[in-house]
């Protein structure tokens, strides 16, 4: 019995020349199967031509290795405000509880952020403390006890 189970569960997919990339016999679709820091993802290629399959394979598995590197730098602390701002906005993007209009107007306020100052474009991509940036800790005469950060 247990052989006859395996016969069915290899049956069911079929090899193709292209790596990572394997046809359902059944439905006729081709499946992306990817491994990436270990952990085996598997993705429906909605798609029944290979020559499709080979383009949706081929931007699925730069999307699973980019989002594998944020994940990383993240995890090692290492994160540069650019990192942290690529994380972000795929998470938004990727999210679909999220309406179009909202993720338009947060592209609309990151542009902004971005074209707000000098420092940020400059340093956005520099692995240094606030205060090398220019951005510091400034308390008021007026009330000893705020803080406000100041852009030098």
């Amino acid at each position: 019995m247990k052989t006859n189970s395996s016969e069915n569960t290899e049956s069911r997919w079929q090899k193709t020349p292209v790596a990572n990339l394997v046809r359902n016999v059944q439905s006729g679709n081709y499946y992306a199967r990817i491994r990436v820091r270990g952990k085996l993802i598997w993705k429906s290629l909605k798609t029944d031509r290979i020559s499709v399959a080979k383009l949706r394979l081929s931007d699925f598995h730069k999307e699973e290795r980019q989002r594998a590197a944020v994940h990383t730098a993240v995890a090692r602390g290492k994160m540069t405000f650019g990192d942290a701002l690529a994380n972000y906005k795929q998470q938004r993007e990727n999210d679909p509880n999220i309406k179009p209009g909202t993720k338009e107007y947060d592209a609309f306020r990151i542009k902004a952020l971005l074209n707000r100052g000098r420092i940020w474009k400059r340093r956005m991509s520099a692995k240094f403390p606030l205060q090398s940036a220019g951005l510091g800790v400034k308390r008021t005469p007026k009330n000893p006890v705020h803080h406000h950060i100041i852009i030098r």
